[in-house]
C-alpha cells in the first residue's frame, strides 16, 4: 500500500514479486534435505540484482529504452543459452528434413 503513491499499478507486482521469491525461499530450504538443488549463489544474485534493476529503470523511462532494454536482454538471454538453442535448432532442424529426432530408434 505504501509504494501505490509512488509506483501505482507496480507496486502490486513488486509486492506479488517479493511474496514469491519469500515462499521460494522457504521452499528451497524446507527440501533441501529431500531434494538437494545445486544453486551458484553468485550467478543467482547477479541476475536477481539485474532483474530488480531493469524493473526499476523499466517503471520510471519512456518506451524507446523499454525497447531497447528488451533487446538487450534478449541478446543476453541468447549469449547465455546459446548451447541450449544450438542443440533445440539441430532437433528441429533432424525432424523437419529427416522426418525423426537423431536419439529416436529407426522406424520399420
Amino acid at each position: 500500500m505504501i509504494l501505490i503513491k509512488y509506483v501505482g499499478l507496480f507496486a502490486a507486482a513488486f509486492s506479488t514479486f517479493v511474496g514469491f521469491f519469500i515462499m521460494w525461499i522457504t521452499r528451497m530450504y524446507d527440501v533441501k534435505d529431500d531434494f538437494p538443488i545445486a544453486l551458484n549463489k553468485f550467478k543467482f544474485t547477479i541476475y536477481l540484482f539485474l532483474a530488480i534493476s531493469m524493473s526499476i529503470v523499466v517503471i520510471f523511462t519512456n518506451t524507446a529504452v523499454d525497447i531497447i532494454l528488451i533487446l538487450c536482454t534478449t541478446f543476453i538471454f541468447v549469449i547465455f543459452n546459446i548451447n541450449i538453442i544450438k542443440k533445440i535448432v539441430d532437433k528441429l532442424y533432424n525432424f523437419m528434413f529427416n522426418g525423426r529426432m537423431k536419439n529416436n530408434v529407426k522406424q520399420k
